[in-house]
């Protein structure tokens, strides 16, 4: 079984409202996310971030806004691989995220763009769904 969790850093504490300030304040259903984890049975688990979201009051739908990463780290806390879209939809309960948006995957072999995104977390699979290319990182020895 898997589970989502906040991590574990602590919110920044809210700014004080200036008299000068003119930007208007958050519509009331967004916020700015923690950091999101999941973990499953195989491995490390996925980090996923962005610069707004919202989440249904039974939380069986995140909706992540702006700039969307996910990644994993290896057993060295080095990351293995990262997603960068937007607009992410989760669905937690299912360990399943899509995007209709320009992704890109980075891998330490290769980065890849596409139209769309697809993540089984349960699987630990991620797909891109159309126009895909790829670019591959040439080893060099030593």
């Amino acid at each position: 079984a898997s589970s989502w969790r906040r991590a574990a850093t602590p919110p920044s504490p809210p700014a004080a409202p200036s008299a000068s300030s003119q930007s208007a304040p958050p519509p009331p259903d967004s916020c700015r996310p923690p950091p999101l984890q999941l973990y499953n049975a195989v491995g490390q688990p996925w980090h996923v971030k962005s610069e707004t979201g919202w989440v249904s009051s039974g939380n069986e739908v995140i909706l992540l806004h702006g700039e969307v990463e996910i990644w994993r780290l290896d057993s060295e806390q080095k990351r293995i691989i990262q997603a960068l879209t937007s607009e992410l939809r989760v669905l937690p309960d299912d360990e399943y995220a899509e995007s209709n948006e320009h992704s890109i995957i980075i891998h330490p072999s290769a980065v890849t763009h596409s139209i769309g995104l697809r993540a089984n977390f349960s699987h630990n699979h991620l797909e891109l769904v159309r126009e895909v290319r790829s670019k591959h990182k040439n080893k060099t020895s030593g």
